[in-house]
Formats: structure tokens, sequence, C-alpha cells
């Protein structure tokens, strides 16, 4: 039986979009952490994602029957939201959230959380709301389309201007909008976080 040797000739790169996936699909391989990747070979939105690409992106609505998941700050649940609280916290405090916190929505490339959500029959949004352990509620941010790159993702920065907790904890619920049939949210769970 004859062996195959699969070698590039020395020197060689691959090019275009493999030249940005070969490196992390090589990490996960040998079990290495890549730029996005943690050890266990799992990025945390559960999607393998390459760098961005070098090429212009492009804006497409949101629309019906669309799965999605969210971060925020980049992490699934658990997420942290840091807190322009400074000094010891005392309970029921609140303030505002520092500078350059984002939240996200994307479109996975494969299912792998049940705290996914779908725009369901007739969504075209998405809505951020924050849900607070008294019930309370309080809107965050609105997405109405997708930028189109390795992934189709929509950011948006977290206000500074918003009042939230200081520490504790709650939940940013990513509900399509309008609701209709086969529609269901996202969820992160948070924990805000003063300074010391």
């Amino acid at each position: 039986m004859r062996k195959l040797a699969l070698t590039a000739p020395t020197g060689a790169r691959p090019a275009g979009r493999l030249a940005a996936v070969v490196p992390a699909l090589a990490a996960l391989a040998l079990g290495v952490p890549a730029l996005g990747v943690p050890a266990h070979g799992v990025p945390a939105h559960g999607v393998v994602a390459a760098p961005a690409a070098a090429e212009a992106a492009t804006t497409v609505p949101i629309g019906p029957h669309t799965p999605f998941g969210a971060t925020v700050n980049g992490q699934p649940s658990p997420a942290v939201i840091h807190m322009a609280c400074f000094g010891p916290v005392r309970p029921g405090q609140t303030g505002h959230p520092m500078a350059r916190q984002v939240l996200e929505v994307f479109v996975p490339e494969v299912m792998v959380s049940p705290t996914f959500g779908t725009t369901g029959a007739h969504g075209r949004a998405i809505v951020a709301r924050l849900v607070r352990p008294d019930g309370g509620t309080q809107r965050l941010a609105r997405f109405r389309g997708w930028r189109i790159g390795p992934l189709r993702t929509a950011t948006a920065t977290l206000s500074t201007r918003l009042e939230l907790p200081c520490s504790g904890g709650g939940r940013v619920v990513f509900s399509p909008s309008p609701w209709s049939t086969g529609a269901k949210s996202a969820t992160v769970d948070v924990t805000f976080a003063g300074q010391p």
C-alpha cells in the first residue's frame, strides 16, 4: 500500500480566505488555543469563525426565520458588564456602564446552544433588553441589519448614559421584533461589576 503525504512546497502560503482559516484549523487539530478559539476547541459563541476578511462589509436587513445567538462584551452567559461605580458599592446602588462595551447578535453557522433565538415568521429586527432580578426591564439596543463578512453579525455599543445596577446580576434578552409565530429570544446572563 502506498502512503501519500500532503505537503506544500517550502515557503508556500495558502491564499485568500484559506490563509485566514488554516492557522485556526491547525491550532484546533493540535489542541493549541488560536485567536478567538479557546483551548477546548469551541469558540465562545459556538461557531468557528475565520478572522475578519479584508473585504468591505455590506449590511443586509434582518429577516424572518433567521436563527441568531448573542453576546455581551464578546461573551455568552455568563458575561460581565463593567460599571463606573467606584469604591465600596451599597445595596441598590446604580451607575453608568464603562465606555466601549458591546452587545452583539450573530447568525450561527451551527446551532449549538439552547440560549440562541430565532426571528420567527415576521421578525425584521432584534431588540436587546436588560431584565433585572426585580422583574424591571430596560431597553439597551435595537438591531435592524446584519453586517456581512465571514459571519453575519450586528453590534451596538452599550450606552454610558444608561442607569444600571452597580452589582448583582441580570439577563439581557434579545427578542425578535415584531414577535410572531416561531419566534424565540436569545439570552445572555450578566453580572454587574463595579470598579475597585
